[in-house]
């Protein structure tokens, strides 16, 4: 089973992958949800790494 953070992860890497990791606060509130940079992206790529936390879609047996 892939973990939530893992998934998201695996998602924002697909478009941004200068990433250390992710951090889940609360499952259900995002703006407790933040990413980890190994190098600070431009104002675009800090765009599509948002575009991907937005457009995430977490499975329902995903932890």
């Amino acid at each position: 089973m892939v973990s939530l953070a893992g998934a998201l992860d695996a998602s924002i890497r697909a478009v941004y992958p200068h990433i250390e990791g992710v951090a889940i606060g609360k499952r259900a509130d995002r703006s407790t949800w933040t990413v980890r940079y190994t190098q600070e992206p431009s104002a675009a790529e800090r765009a599509s790494v948002q575009a991907a936390v937005d457009a995430f879609t977490a499975e329902p047996d995903m932890m």
